[in-house]
């Protein structure tokens, strides 16, 4: 598994043949959200100020 998003992501198929992989995407998505969620509660416990 990598984790550089361009692994999962190709522009040139987007933009030559106008499709892209769904399960790409999804994976993106995952991986978006899942990072986003996890550093809401990481850093949410912290004390900022």
């Amino acid at each position: 598994m990598l984790l550089a998003p361009t692994r999962y992501y190709d522009p040139t198929a987007v933009l030559v043949e106008g499709t892209y992989d769904l399960g790409a995407a999804v994976a993106l998505a995952v991986a978006a959200v899942s990072l986003v969620v996890t550093s809401e509660l990481w850093f949410g416990r912290r004390d900022v100020n």
